[in-house]
């Protein structure tokens, strides 16, 4: 997931110097909704027996639309509208803050509670984040008019964290793999307002010429080669193998991966789009990342974890908490960039 994901900044910021964010966003949701589709229908050919929907009902319609317009459609416009001043590493790390937002909304919406740790966990993340954007905004003369940038993808980890709350009922009754495929198809139904306007942008951007300086202007078919690899890798391998990993390595494997992703794409970015490796931004990162774990790592007494475990069996009628149940909602989940 890592690997496949924290590429997807650089190129945002590769395909954004010929193409517009309209046409990125509808490109690689189409190429990731028909990769992960076709994953789903090989996987369920192999497993017989598998409800066809892997679990899902017709109602869940209007949630996978919600979804797919939070996690999908609206997030990776604000993004690459965001990457037209800011630089893809310092994207990274706004956009993978969504686990403080997340905790946050446990607090708020689930009632999760907080301690001293939470809340120096949280300032501390908060700083971190705010320093990387101090280097986006363009203070110390990079990036002139980032605040808007920084705007957009701080509009990205909102709807981000907002995705990761209300996507985990589908994870209690419905096989992973068809979660991600239906809500990527999803993405693109909500995405097809946006078509006529791609195809205009993409006509215009016909006319642009490659400068053939490194760092420069693309070509218009470099620049569509790498909205495919949003769309396959990105979108399709590096959401898809999270979910399944997830699943299998639990919450904290998970929580981990996602800070390894800002730190590989600013190592990409600037080795191949030539940006400047900033001191502050490598500060703030690293503040950003021991917050969250500060946060998010709050000890437990073994035996007020029983307890707390036997009392909830016992609201629930007796269930065994060992049997698969829904997912916590404020479990962490990918940067679907």
């Amino acid at each position: 997931m890592v690997v496949a994901s924290a590429p997807a900044f650089v190129a945002i910021g590769y395909a954004g110097r010929v193409l517009s964010p309209t046409t990125i966003t509808v490109g690689r949701t189409l190429v990731g909704a028909t990769t992960l589709t076709l994953v789903w229908l090989a996987v369920r050919a192999r497993r017989p027996g598998t409800p066809r929907a892997g679990g899902l009902r017709v109602s869940d319609v209007p949630r996978l639309l919600l979804l797919g317009l939070l996690g999908y459609v609206g997030y990776s416009l604000l993004v690459s509208y965001g990457e037209q001043t800011v630089a893809p590493g310092i994207a990274a790390l706004i956009a993978n803050s969504s686990p403080v937002l997340i905790t946050a909304f446990g607090v708020l919406v689930l009632r999760t509670g907080v301690t001293p740790r939470v809340v120096a966990g949280v300032t501390l993340a908060f700083a971190g984040t705010a320093a990387v954007a101090l280097v986006g905004s363009g203070c110390g003369g990079a990036h002139p008019g980032g605040w808007t940038g920084i705007a957009m993808i701080a509009g990205a980890s909102l709807s981000l964290a907002w995705y990761a709350v209300l996507q985990q009922p589908l994870f209690a009754r419905a096989e992973p793999l068809a979660v991600a495929a239906a809500v990527t198809v999803a993405a693109f139904v909500v995405a097809l307002p946006l078509v006529p306007s791609a195809l205009a942008d993409l006509a215009a951007a016909g006319g642009v010429r490659a400068s053939g300086v490194p760092g420069g202007v693309p070509s218009v078919g470099h620049a569509l080669l790498a909205v495919v690899f949003l769309g396959v890798m990105a979108t399709a391998v590096g959401y898809g193998s999270w979910i399944v990993a997830l699943a299998r390595l639990g919450s904290a494997g998970g929580s981990l991966s996602l800070f390894l992703i800002p730190v590989l794409t600013m190592a990409l970015s600037v080795v191949l789009l030539g940006e400047p490796l900033r001191l502050l931004a490598v500060v703030g990162g690293a503040m950003a990342l021991v917050g969250v774990l500060l946060a998010r790592r709050e000890p437990a007494d073994g035996a007020l974890l029983k307890q707390a475990e036997a009392d909830d069996a016992a609201a629930v009628g007796g269930v065994d908490r060992d049997t698969p149940g829904p997912v916590d909602a404020s479990e962490p989940v990918p940067a679907a960039v």
